[in-house]
């Protein structure tokens, strides 16, 4: 597999574009990489595919398999969804193949941790690069997903607040993780609140320019199902 991800052919784009229900112009061609259509993309993704790890569970199996192939058989001839790594995979080979600039990286998820632990890297996430802004892109993170882009970097801090299934509220910033040995060590993170008046939560940090690549996914994956064949 190249080092820099799969892609789709133009009619594979139009069958996914038809699945999540994309609005297409006439003649149907496909969308320019611009920012009001990674809104749209988004949107309609979550809409039409939203999280399920069935797989995982139910499975005679139990196996995830990223291939990008598998991925769109699922997704697509078979209208199915997927956990976190699966969606972010398939959207982020859609977003490469229609000309935007992105690689995905590793989420250690630290919601519902006491201050002080800390998880191994478990999630997915994509960076997409528009217009000189590095944007994180998620649509893998379940009920409490991001909706649209949010912006981590164009030359300065950024902590813009994006609504996500409202009121809640999402936010990334830099932040040491606590207990963490290397002290004075700051760290992308992912920030979560209920609505206006609540206490941000973390949901996951990451190191927005380490990307990971598919043999990294494939140690998380057999973690998982080794787990759950335990249980």
């Amino acid at each position: 597999m190249s080092a820099h991800g799969p892609n789709y052919t133009e009619r594979q784009l139009f069958r996914y574009l038809e699945r999540i229900n994309y609005p297409l112009s006439k003649p149907p061609s496909l969308p320019p990489a611009t920012f009001d259509n990674l809104r749209r993309l988004m949107a309609r993704h979550l809409q039409a595919c939203p999280f399920e790890n069935l797989s995982l569970h139910y499975s005679s199996r139990r196996i995830i398999d990223l291939e990008s192939e598998v991925l769109f058989d699922k997704f697509v001839n078979h209208r199915r969804a997927g956990y976190c790594m699966e969606q972010n995979r398939v959207f982020s080979t859609v977003l490469r193949s229609l000309g935007y600039d992105v690689y995905t990286v590793g989420g250690r998820v630290l919601s519902g941790l006491k201050p002080g632990e800390v998880r191994g890297f478990g999630h997915m996430a994509i960076i997409l690069t528009l217009d000189g802004t590095e944007y994180l892109v998620d649509v893998g993170y379940g009920s409490n997903c991001l909706t649209a882009p949010l912006p981590i970097f164009d030359g300065k801090m950024i902590e813009d607040i994006q609504y996500g299934v409202v009121p809640e509220q999402h936010r990334i910033h830099l932040s040491e993780i606590p207990g963490s040995a290397k002290k004075g060590h700051k760290i992308w993170t992912l920030q979560i609140r209920r609505n206006a008046e609540a206490e941000w939560e973390t949901q996951y940090v990451f190191e927005k320019d380490f990307e990971f690549y598919a043999p990294d996914y494939e140690v998380y994956i057999a973690v998982d199902c080794v787990l759950l064949t335990l249980d």
